[in-house]
């Protein structure tokens, strides 16, 4: 559990990627080698936005895992996975890491800002499509067709977004649904005023809206993107490759901690929420907790849906990435982002992981 050393406040302040994102700053608690330690590895670790799912991104900060691998985490909270990625790739250190990107991100990226620097992932956190259309069941929508005519609310520039819209060009709902861009926080207050018909975001969060949803005499209903063709989308931890070829071994204590606290976090479920609830205590733990255990099924999928096959792998062994999936999570990328020739070999590595 937490490390009873002690610790002091520090502030941090989120780096500006572009007009287009707007940076955020806040107060978290790290704690301090002894004098007598080797000094540590200073890592900034940006963060997509502060959900109370984000249990694996501070979970491994406060059981210490990034300090027992000999790193100094900073983590920086921006406003979605997609400012994350842009960040980890614009970190002039280069020592910089998201544990919320996805190989349709590195894509994306190289379609948008063929200079930026190049970015791998080099753990998988799962093969699966997170996103879906939530809405309150009196709004009739169960379905792609019941889409039509209706107002969707989805942040700006967000992964969700962009997944969305070529979930409308591949269904051919493209200009018969009114998009609505809607901040991240100001998703569900919109949704349970009614200002919006449904929003697009992860499915795992329908868990905690529905206790919202019920405070108002409503039940939610959700329909996932992955059940009417879409694929997954490569989530793993993303870092420069610049930072690979020259400090292998600040990745792999990267990997090391963060694998470690997805392995507590899927079979300790409580612990980690807990430790979520002590970083940042407006968060309600019931709510953080049922959240956090839909997210298993609808956001990282398997092998992290199932305890009993978590148990049974190392923290490195989960982190292994499949080459043929990897190879179709490009393929259909760069339909949806308008580029050609990405090998795929270029946007992932098992270097730092393990075969189950």
């Amino acid at each position: 559990m937490v490390s009873t050393r002690l610790f002091v406040v520090s502030l941090i302040v989120a780096v500006i990627i572009s007009s287009a994102v707007t940076s955020a700053f806040f107060v978290f608690q790290t704690p301090q080698p002894t004098p007598s330690a080797k000094p540590l590895v200073n890592v900034t670790d940006y963060v997509g936005g502060l959900v109370d799912q984000d249990d694996v991104a501070y979970a491994p900060i406060m059981e210490g895992y990034y300090e027992q691998n000999g790193i100094a985490i900073s983590p920086v909270l921006l406003s979605g996975e997609t400012a994350a990625v842009q960040a980890v790739a614009a970190d002039k250190t280069g020592f910089a890491f998201t544990v919320e990107g996805s190989i349709f991100n590195i894509v994306a990226l190289e379609a948008n800002t063929p200079n930026a620097s190049q970015l791998v992932t080099v753990a998988s956190n799962g093969n699966t499509n997170p996103i879906g259309v939530l809405s309150l069941k009196s709004s009739g929508i169960s379905k792609p067709s019941d889409l039509i005519g209706k107002t969707v609310g989805t942040p700006l520039g967000s992964l969700s977004a962009q997944i969305f819209n070529a979930f409308l060009n591949k269904t051919g709902l493209q200009g018969q649904v009114n998009v609505q861009y809607i901040s991240f926080p100001q998703l569900a207050p919109a949704l349970f005023a009614k200002k919006v018909d449904a929003i697009v975001q992860y499915v795992a969060n329908v868990a905690g809206l529905s206790v919202q949803a019920e405070q108002i005499g409503e039940q939610m209903s959700f329909f996932r993107l992955a059940d009417y063709g879409m694929p997954p989308l490569g989530f793993g931890i993303l870092v420069q490759k610049s930072l690979i070829d020259n400090d292998p071994d600040v990745v792999q204590a990267i990997v090391n901690a963060t694998m470690t606290g997805v392995r507590f976090c899927v079979l300790h479920t409580p612990s980690c929420v807990a430790d979520l609830i002590r970083a940042f205590p407006n968060f309600n733990y019931d709510v953080s907790l049922a959240d956090t255990l839909a997210h298993w099924n609808y956001t990282w999928g398997p092998p992290f849906n199932d305890t009993r096959k978590v148990q049974s792998l190392t923290p490195l062994q989960l982190g292994w990435q499949d080459p043929g999936t990897v190879a179709q999570v490009v393929q259909l990328a760069e339909q949806i982002y308008h580029v050609s020739g990405i090998d795929p070999n270029t946007v992932f590595t098992n270097q730092f992981v393990e075969a189950p």
